[in-house]
């Protein structure tokens, strides 16, 4: 499944990849919450595409909502 988000958020802008790392989070998290190392693995398979702005950025809006 993070091959697959992966795959689904290149050639996205930051907030369009966002809303891939918000459904595959769903998706993973509908049978229980995701462990720390699952949702920083979902994380970084999302952001390999982005540029380093972009990522700090993302990261930036991860840390205001405590994630």
């Amino acid at each position: 499944m993070l091959r697959e988000a992966q795959e689904k958020s290149k050639g996205k802008t930051g907030m369009e990849r966002l809303d891939v790392f918000l459904e595959y989070g769903e998706k993973l998290a509908a049978g229980g919450s995701l462990s720390k190392e699952e949702q920083n693995a979902l994380f970084l398979a999302l952001t390999e595409s982005m540029s380093p702005g972009e990522r700090q950025q993302l990261q930036q809006m991860m840390a205001f909502f405590g994630r």
